[in-house]
């Protein structure tokens, strides 16, 4: 008797289904060992994979209560989400190091042109197509219910089985640092972000833009000798592997001959860094000046710089090669300053990749407009070719001149888009009288240790920033090239291209004007300025919060699964060395000033529970 009982329990200890909860535990702990997870790996994933066991444990014997043929499309559907969670594990790992977050999820359900976009990218091939199909077909094969399996059905055996279920949901409700710092399988992390971000709502502010009533008024009255700008910003794109930052490589051919045909004429900044590693943050600060630690109201109302080229006079062509549907950025900046303004929904043009569409493809479908452009025009001009997964083909592209590295097939298009639009400039006969500036968003992520978007070390941040100024400039204004020429080894930022660009225009400091956050390249950069970086604040959250502090050669860096850390960069340029334990006081008050005085900064600590010391 007592046989048949422990009998009758036996499939709640183990039966087929368990397989799959162990083989997402061994799938995880590949994850770990070989990628680098932002999560740490302790006794929370043991607890959590006894969890996941049980789960699906019970599972298994629930399904043999219930009829047959719903049973086995059960088993279909399960078989596809498995399958899902298989094959896009690697991906997720690969650019946010960690599986699926409640952050990604309330991004994919609040912006649904990147929730298509990801189900694009793990349908992009016929091979990715197939995987899916055959790895779905193989599971439901394994799982499926066969008559040959008999399991002896008892109301004691249900009841357990659906407590099992319920215990293991109530786990889910644990305290969330559980699911912040550590790191847990597959499945169970899985649930817990769908669980979490669809019953949560972003409480970001949106991007708006309000332009103050008489802001114009504060401009400089005299108009100087207008020249063309051309703002070029790529997408994630780090100085490595740039051969025009020492790389040997053959990636961007027309760029690298151009700097060294014209090298008296373009200033290559060697130390610069972007002030987040998120676009949505780091785009408003690219267009504004203001930083992204700044007070809200001082974004939304902030002039964007095509504002100003307008009323000096200039005509205005923003073009991007990214969704702009994306956070509303259409709604965002396409204001009454704009003449035109061109993106992949605006023109009809499918994405290609994340929701980026074919740079050359674009510019060629709306060259007649470029070259219609009158001096003096003001141009910027987005590339999304860098961004992840990288963009290895193109169809205005048939040669990559034996190129075989993916990323290195999307510098090559990148590079080949900057030509593109070179020679519509120069069959303008504009050329000679356009200045071009170059940067990034933000880096493209070449370390293991975090995701980009909660990292704060320079891998992330660091960024090309160059200008080419027309020799006819250089000429009128040789105090000015000199200062630029001055700056090359400080450290600048992309919070410094608004009143760069400003002093251009205006052919005046802009601090006298405006209140920018940066810099303007053209005036002695003091390299004890102390630079914040955020990839969080009030019109952005994300599952993981931090911040960076760098000052003169010193960075300080908090990360909430991390704690603070602290580095040299002159001696250790990729801060793998934290000496944070041996900090000087003095050094120490001076960054917990900061923190004290920024209440962004601040409020990070609070709500990840730390706090200035």
């Amino acid at each position: 008797m007592v046989a048949n009982n422990i009998k009758n329990y036996k499939p709640l200890i183990f039966n087929r289904f368990s397989w799959i909860a162990f083989f997402f535990t061994i799938y995880s702990l590949f994850f770990n060992f070989f990628f680098q997870s932002i999560h740490k790996l302790n006794f929370s994933f043991v607890l959590f994979a006894i969890v996941s066991y049980f789960f699906w444990t019970s599972i298994g014997v629930l399904l043999h209560f219930i009829p047959r043929k719903p049973a086995q499309i059960i088993i279909a559907v399960l078989s596809f989400i498995w399958s899902l969670l298989i094959l896009t594990a690697p991906a997720l790992f690969k650019e946010f190091k960690e599986f699926l977050s409640t952050g990604l999820v309330i991004l994919l359900k609040e912006q649904p042109v990147y929730f298509w976009g990801y189900v694009r990218q793990i349908t992009h091939t016929f091979w990715q197509i197939s995987a899916i199909i055959i790895l779905t077909i193989v599971l439901y094969r394994i799982f499926r219910i066969s008559k040959t399996v008999q399991l002896q059905k008892s109301k004691p055996l249900l009841i357990l089985a659906i407590v099992m279920i319920f215990m293991a949901n109530l786990t889910l409700n644990v305290e969330r640092r559980y699911f912040q710092k550590d790191f847990l399988p597959v499945d169970i992390h899985t649930f817990y972000a769908i669980r979490t971000g669809l019953k949560k709502q972003s409480k970001e502010k949106p991007l708006k833009h309000f332009l103050s009533p008489g802001w114009d008024k504060k401009l400089p009255d005299n108009q100087p000798e207008k020249y063309n700008i051309v703002l070029i910003v790529f997408e994630s794109l780090s100085k490595v592997p740039l051969p025009f930052y020492g790389f040997d490589n053959n990636y961007m051919p027309f760029m690298t001959n151009w700097i060294k045909r014209e090298n008296n004429q373009f200033v290559v900044f060697k130390n610069g860094m972007s002030v987040s590693g998120a676009t949505d943050i780091s785009m408003p600060t690219i267009y504004t000046g203001i930083g992204p630690e700044r007070d809200y109201y001082d974004l939304i109302h902030a002039p964007f710089l095509w504002d100003y080229a307008k009323k000096a006079g200039y005509q205005t062509m923003l073009i991007n090669t990214q969704s702009q549907e994306w956070k509303h950025m259409n709604s965002y900046v396409n204001d009454k300053y704009v003449d035109a303004y061109f993106y992949p929904e605006k023109l009809g043009m499918s994405f290609i990749n994340d929701v980026g569409t074919d740079g050359l493809s674009l510019l060629k479908r709306i060259k007649p407009e470029i070259l219609k452009l009158k001096n003096p025009f003001f141009l910027y001009y987005n590339s999304n070719a860098t961004h992840g997964p990288t963009q290895d083909h193109s169809p205005e592209i048939k040669d990559f001149k034996g190129i075989t590295d993916k990323y290195g097939k999307a510098l090559y298009i990148t590079d080949q888009e900057v030509k593109y639009l070179v020679s519509l400039i120069k069959q303008k006969k504009a050329f000679d009288k356009t200045i071009f500036i170059f940067t990034a968003d933000h880096g493209y992520y070449i370390a293991k240790r975090r995701s980009r978007l909660s990292s704060f070390f320079k891998e992330t941040l660091d960024i090309p920033i160059m200008i080419r100024f027309p020799k006819k400039w250089i000429q009128a204004h040789p105090g000015l090239y000199r200062t630029v020429l001055s700056n090359q080894n400080k450290r600048v930022t992309n919070l410094d291209i608004a009143p760069t660009i400003f002093h251009l225009i205006f052919d005046r400091e802009p601090d006298q004007f405006f209140s920018f956050s940066g810099r303007s390249l053209l005036t002695p950069i003091n390299n004890h300025r102390t630079i914040i970086a955020l990839s969080t604040n009030d019109t952005r959250h994300w599952s993981s919060e931090g911040f960076g502090i760098y000052k003169d050669t010193l960075s300080y860096l908090f990360h909430d699964d991390s704690g603070f850390h602290y580095y040299n960069v002159a001696k250790d340029s990729m801060q793998h060395n934290d000496l944070i334990l041996k900090i000087p006081e003095a050094q120490k008050r001076y960054f917990d000033s900061i923190i004290s005085n920024q209440k962004y900064l601040k409020d990070v600590l609070k709500r990840t529970g730390y706090s200035v010391q």
